[in-house]
């Protein structure tokens, strides 16, 4: 769906290491002194008081991933004068959509800007809910629309299947990110792995520009995110660098390679969906709330096992890159 300039295209083998190598760079560069700004503006995690036991990181400071999103930004804009305007336009407006959406989540959420009496919520659920899916919608609808520009009533009811997963694609990407994000780094390496996958199984245009970048970032990003994690990304990031991973895979024609791609985000998902499902069938059933999982999403769970948070994160980013593995050689098998 996109398509570089000869020149560019000529010039990839170079110039995708180039702009991976550039952006953990910046990233990198960048974060340490956005960290201690935001720390000494008291802009630190609030801790959920149901959740694990993390009162140790109370206080870090969180929204370290407007960094990453800077970064994007800055590499993406000079492609809105190129000839794949309209795919970088589209790229950049749905990460910036839904970071918006994480951005009010994240300082309804600060310690110090809540007013609710528990700690480390922001948004209601459904509020959010609500946002996210008329985001995802108009998302679906100006991808379908760049796909097929002359498209008349009829051929839009027949695309309303593939709207349907498409919007279901882009609302599990974006909470799949978004709930990996608990423990130090788990998130970020996951969408390095993500993008990486993304760029093996061939992108081009824009798609392939702020994959790379967005890996990049990711990497840089995951020098300061590592445990022990001396700044969080926030909701602003993972929201927007999981619309921004959807919506790469959808231009890219990789709709159903994402959920291989990013397995464990599937996972955390329905994790977290069949814990509070369950919990409140059983609820109304028997007057009590019952558990499948000791915690969830799923991470939460391994560490009420006993694991030691390093070791959960190892072992999901295992996960990862070996069903990003498996979604790279089925795409070489479709091909």
């Amino acid at each position: 769906m996109s398509q570089l300039p000869p020149a560019m295209a000529t010039a990839l083998p170079w110039l995708l290491p180039a702009t991976v190598l550039g952006a953990f760079a910046a990233t990198a560069a960048l974060t340490g002194p956005l960290t201690r700004w935001l720390a000494s503006h008291q802009f630190g995690k609030a801790i959920r008081l149901d959740g694990p036991q993390h009162q140790s990181k109370q206080g870090t400071p969180t929204m370290g991933g407007l960094v990453m999103l800077g970064v994007l930004c800055a590499a993406g804009l000079p492609l809105l004068a190129g000839r794949d305007r309209p795919a970088a336009a589209l790229l950049l407006l749905s990460m910036l959509a839904f970071a918006t959406l994480g951005l009010l989540d994240d300082l309804a959420g600060l310690a110090r800007r809540s007013g609710r009496k528990e700690l480390g919520v922001g948004l209601r659920a459904r509020s959010m809910f609500v946002l996210q899916l008329l985001a995802a919608s108009l998302l679906t609808l100006s991808i379908l629309r760049l796909a097929s520009p002359q498209a008349g009533l009829e051929q839009a009811i027949n695309d309303l299947p593939l709207a349907a997963l498409m919007v279901l694609a882009i609302l599990g990407t974006v909470n799949g990110v978004n709930l990996s994000d608990g423990l130090d780094g788990l998130a970020t390496g996951l969408l390095a792995i993500a993008f990486a996958a993304l760029l093996a199984m061939g992108l081009s245009g824009a798609s392939a520009v702020l994959a790379g970048v967005a890996l990049g970032a990711c990497l840089g990003f995951l020098v300061h995110n590592r445990h022990p994690a001396k700044v969080f990304m926030g909701n602003v990031a993972s929201m927007g660098l999981g619309a921004l991973l959807a919506t790469v895979a959808l231009l890219g024609g990789k709709l159903l390679l994402l959920p291989v791609v990013g397995a464990v985000f599937v996972a955390e998902v329905l994790s977290d969906l069949i814990q509070v499902g369950w919990f409140k069938w059983t609820r109304r059933r028997t007057g009590t709330g019952r558990r499948v999982f000791r915690m969830a999403p799923i991470h939460h769970h391994f560490e009420a096992l006993g694991w030691p948070e390093t070791l959960v994160v190892r072992r999901f980013w295992q996960a990862g890159a070996l069903f990003a593995f498996f979604a790279w050689m089925l795409s070489r098998w479709l091909v």
